[in-house]
């Protein structure tokens, strides 16, 4: 008989012995994190913000000579400064070995197709990348203490990939959004 054919006693294999020892993968983590990062404004934010808003407009007249465009295009502006004013909510998150829980939303792993860690003004996240092509990425922030506990439960799922910054996250970054 080969060795790997053998089969080796472990006190987790032993049915008289079931229940005493946890299962691998059993772990649940649950936490309470910030929604996103709350980037604080002055009232100069607004005023450039406000601003860039009227002369966009102006150059969406200029070139289209429709006042339709031109007010749709104000009317999404005041609608982003206003998203802006927003203050996170508390989330909270749980993950298992059949997904993570999400304010009380269920997300099984099958959804999503890998995860990615990022970095952003010194507080990691994390951002899991969905199957479904129109669905967007959903973010989760977590305390600094709990970041290997979640990683290393969450690789047991799901590929990690690189970070790729695409140029509208640059860019909103770069504005404070």
């Amino acid at each position: 008989m080969l060795m790997d054919e053998q089969n080796h006693f472990t006190p987790e294999n032993d049915p008289a012995l079931a229940g005493q020892f946890p299962k691998k993968n059993n772990d649940s983590i649950a936490w309470t994190a910030s929604e996103f990062i709350d980037n604080s404004k002055n009232i100069n934010w607004y005023l450039l913000f406000f601003v860039s808003i009227v002369v966009i407009s102006f150059l969406v007249y200029l070139f289209t000579k429709s006042i339709f465009s031109t007010t749709a295009v104000f009317i999404l502006g005041l609608a982003l400064c206003y998203m802006a004013t927003r203050k996170p909510r508390e989330v909270h998150y749980t993950l298992d070995t059949k997904g993570i829980v999400i304010n009380s939303v269920d997300y099984p792993f099958s959804e999503f197709k890998s995860y990615t860690i990022v970095s952003e003004d010194g507080l990691d996240h994390i951002a899991l990348t969905s199957v479904k092509r129109l669905i967007p990425n959903k973010t989760i922030y977590f305390e600094p203490q709990d970041r290997n506990r979640i990683i290393s439960l969450l690789s047991e799922f799901l590929p990690m990939e690189p970070v790729s910054h695409d140029p509208i996250d640059i860019f909103m970054k770069k504005i404070g959004l």
